[in-house]
C-alpha cells in the first residue's frame, strides 16, 4: 500500500475515534437530562388528559419535539468541550503503541505507518446504561398515558340568592311602584334599607343577625302597607259619606270631617305614603278646611282615595300574607271599618242593644273532680287528705296563767347540751384543749 493510501487510512481512523468519543459525551449529557425530561413529559400528559382531552391528538408530536430539543441542547453543550483532532490522534497512538508515529507523519517528519486491518478502537461503546435510562423514561411517559384519570369538570358558578324576606319586600316595592300606589320617596327609603343589608358580603347574608334584620324590615314594611290600606279605606269612607250626606246632622258631619282629617294625617305621617298627587291633596285637609269643601270636591277626593286603594290592592293581590282592607265604598255589605251605615256602605255602627234575657256565662256551675289518689306517685309535701275537726283540749293539763319568760323547769346542772350549738371546727378546737 502506498503512502497516500496509508495517510487516508489513518485519517479516517482518527476521525472515527473522534466521532465515538464525541457521541459518548453527547449521550452522557443527554441521559443526564432524560429522566427529568421524562418526568416533565409525564406530568404534561396527565394534565392534558385531565383538563384538555381533545388536545391529546397533538401529544405525540409535542413529546417528539421535546425529545429533539433535549438532544439538540445536549449536542450543543458537547460541542463546547469537543476534543481536538490532535488529542484524538495522540489517544490512538497511545492505544496502538505507535509512539507518536502518526503525529510525526502528520507533521511530515516521518512516513505514515502501514495500515492495520482490522484496526482495534481505543473507545468501546457499551449500550446497557443508555438503554436502561431510555426504558425508564419511556415507562414514565407510558404510565402517564394509560393510567386512569378523571375528567376535569369546570366548577359551576354559585349564585347566592337574597334572603326570602328581602326578596318578598323587593317584590312588594316593585309592584306598588309599577301601580303608582305609594309615594316615590317611601319606596326609595325601603330600597335604601335593603341596599344597606345587601352591601354586606354575600356569604354573610344568611347569618343570624342579617336574617333577623331582613325579617324585621319585612315586618315593618308589611305593617306600613297594611296601615296605608286601612287609612285609605277610612279616609275614603269618610269622604264618600260627606259627599253623599245631604241631610246629615251637623254633629255627624263634624265627626266625619274629624275622621277624614285624622286619616289624612296618618296617611301623611305613615311609613308608607300614598301616591304623590294624593299626598299633595291631603296636605291641605284639616277640620276647618273640610267645612268649606263642596260635595264635588269631596267626591273628587273620595275618587282619588278609592283609586289609590284599588291600585294598592291590585299591586299586592299576589301577596296573601298582607292583610289589606277591602272596604271600598262601591262594594255593598263589604265594609270592615265601622262608620256611618247606608244602603251602599256596610253594617254601619257597632250594634249595641239591650236584651231581656240575662246572658248565662256558666259562672255558677260547679264541677266535681273525681280522681284516684296514687300513693306511689306522692312527693314530699304533697297533701294527702284535709279533714275538718274541732281541736282536742287536754282537760287535765295546767291552764293557769303563766308569767312570760319564766322557766318551766330548773336546770339539770352540768349538762353538755350547749355543745350542740358549735360547728364541727369549733368542736375540734375544744377537744384539743379540754380532753
Amino acid at each position: 500500500m502506498n503512502a497516500v493510501a496509508d495517510a487516508r487510512f489513518w485519517d479516517r481512523a482518527v476521525r472515527r475515534v473522534s466521532r465515538r468519543i464525541h457521541s459518548g459525551w453527547w449521550l452522557d449529557g443527554w441521559l443526564a437530562a432524560l429522566i427529568p425530561t421524562s418526568l416533565l413529559a409525564a406530568l404534561v400528559v396527565l394534565v392534558v388528559r385531565w383538563r384538555w382531552e381533545s388536545a391529546m391528538r397533538w401529544m405525540p408530536w409535542t413529546l417528539g419535539g421535546l425529545l429533539l430539543v433535549t438532544m439538540a441542547v445536549a449536542w450543543w453543550r458537547m460541542r463546547r468541550q469537543a476534543e481536538p483532532m490532535e488529542a484524538t490522534r495522540v489517544r490512538l497512538e497511545d492505544a496502538l503503541g505507535l509512539h507518536a508515529a502518526l503525529s510525526a507523519a502528520q507533521a511530515g517528519a516521518a512516513p505514515w505507518p502501514e495500515a492495520r486491518e482490522p484496526l482495534p478502537m481505543p473507545v468501546v461503546f457499551r449500550p446497557q446504561r443508555p438503554l436502561a435510562m431510555a426504558l425508564v423514561g419511556l415507562l414514565l411517559v407510558g404510565a402517564a398515558w394509560w393510567v386512569p384519570v378523571s375528567r376535569y369538570v369546570p366548577p359551576e358558578l354559585r349564585t347566592i340568592e337574597k334572603p326570602a324576606a328581602l326578596r318578598e319586600v323587593e317584590q312588594w316595592i316593585d309592584q306598588v311602584k309599577e301601580e303608582d300606589a305609594v309615594a316615590e320617596e317611601s319606596a326609595e327609603e325601603v330600597e335604601k334599607e335593603m341596599q344597606e343589608l345587601l352591601q354586606r358580603p354575600a356569604t354573610d347574608w344568611y347569618e343570624h343577625a342579617a336574617l333577623e334584620a331582613a325579617d324585621q324590615l319585612r315586618e315593618m314594611t308589611a305593617q306600613d302597607l297594611e296601615q296605608l290600606s286601612q287609612n285609605l279605606a277610612a279616609a275614603e269612607q269618610a269622604s264618600s259619606a260627606l259627599a253623599q250626606g245631604h241631610g246629615l246632622p251637623n254633629g255627624l258631619k263634624e265627626s266625619l270631617a274629624q275622621k277624614l282629617a285624622d286619616a289624612s294625617r296618618q296617611l301623611q305621617n305613615g311609613g308608607m305614603k300614598p301616591s304623590q298627587d294624593l299626598t299633595n291633596a291631603l296636605r291641605q285637609l284639616d277640620p276647618s278646611s273640610l267645612k268649606g269643601m263642596s260635595q264635588q270636591e269631596l267626591q273628587k277626593l273620595s275618587d282619588q282615595l278609592k283609586k289609590n286603594s284599588k291600585a294598592l290592592q291590585e299591586a299586592l293581590k299576589n301577596s296573601p300574607n298582607l292583610k289589606l282592607c277591602d272596604c271600598a265604598g262601591d262594594k255593598p255589605g263589604k265594609g270592615k271599618a265601622y262608620g256611618q251605615g247606608g244602603p251602599t256602605r256596610g253594617p254601619g255602627e257597632v250594634p249595641l242593644s239591650m236584651e231581656e234575657d240575662v246572658t248565662d256565662l256558666g259562672t255558677q256551675r260547679k264541677e266535681k273532680l273525681d280522681g284516684q289518689l296514687d300513693l306511689q306517685r306522692l312527693a314530699a309535701a304533697d297533701t294527702v287528705q284535709v279533714t275538718d275537726a274541732a281541736p282536742q283540749v287536754d282537760a287535765a293539763a295546767d291552764h293557769s296563767p303563766q308569767a312570760g319568760g319564766a322557766l318551766r323547769s330548773a336546770g339539770d346542772g352540768g349538762s353538755s347540751a350547749w355543745q350542740d350549738e358549735l360547728v364541727p371546727t369549733e368542736r375540734e378546737i375544744l377537744k384539743r384543749y379540754f380532753r
